[in-house]
């Protein structure tokens, strides 16, 4: 009876931890993104598809490849130039990382938000594997990605604990990440379907930045020093 009573005990404080809230946060755009608590941490839950920076300045929209690829200034699109509404507001923009340099003084976050650091992604990484989110629930390993990866839009997986493996058992801590695809420096668009990648304001050197990933055949959350010339996914975090 004890051992039960703590179980639940233990249940429901990761009930009280990681939940949807209340609170949203409005970009620039004016649109409105649900947000959930994990930990000391609250995030946006979706990608953001604004076109301009929290003051208001339009973010320069890039479509031509070769404009993108030259590129070494803010720049945005859409994956493959689609401008379908619901899509967007699904799977979001893309940015390249010089949109979200915190030395950019226009902020693409609203006052009392940021886009994350390498740092907040490792606290977000270790908070869920400690607690048992790990698919296979050690609490010594990087094995988080079912937990923070949505149940839809990931390929079908073979790779026991990857993404794209059982992806209903995905999302249990409601992070709901999509795997909206990216564009590399040479302009093109990939891995729709199979990858999410997403900028950290953390800048490695004069060209790269980190970046975190999810893979569809992976059961990592991925951490990696990107050109920063590639177009990712964003998303925020409070400050606190």
């Amino acid at each position: 009876m004890l051992m039960r009573a703590l179980v639940a005990a233990a249940a429901a404080v990761l009930l009280f931890v990681v939940c949807d809230t209340d609170e949203v946060m409005v970009d620039g755009d004016g649109n409105i993104y649900r947000t959930v608590r994990i930990g000391n941490q609250l995030w946006t839950l979706e990608n953001l598809h604004t076109s301009s920076y929290a003051c208001g300045t339009t973010i320069p929209y890039i479509a031509q490849a070769g404009e993108w690829q030259a590129l070494q200034s803010p720049g945005m699109c859409y994956y493959r130039n689609a401008h379908n509404s619901d899509s967007l507001a699904k799977y979001g923009a893309i940015y390249n990382w010089y949109v979200v340099d915190p030395h950019n003084p226009r902020k693409i976050a609203p006052e009392g938000w940021r886009v994350p650091t390498s740092e907040d992604w490792d606290t977000l990484q270790d908070y869920l594997s400690i607690r048992g989110y790990n698919w296979d629930g050690c609490v010594s390993a990087n094995r988080v990605a079912k937990a923070l990866a949505a149940a839809t839009s990931w390929n079908n997986s073979m790779v026991r604990g990857a993404t794209g493996s059982d992806p209903h058992k995905n999302n249990k801590s409601g992070f709901s990440a999509l795997s909206a695809g990216y564009r590399l420096s040479d302009g093109n668009f990939y891995h729709y379907g199979s990858r999410g990648y997403w900028w950290t304001s953390t800048e490695v050197s004069r060209s790269h930045a980190y970046s975190r990933n999810l893979i569809y055949d992976y059961e990592e959350l991925g951490t990696v020093s990107e050109d920063k010339r590639l177009g990712f996914s964003v998303r925020l975090v409070r400050e606190y």
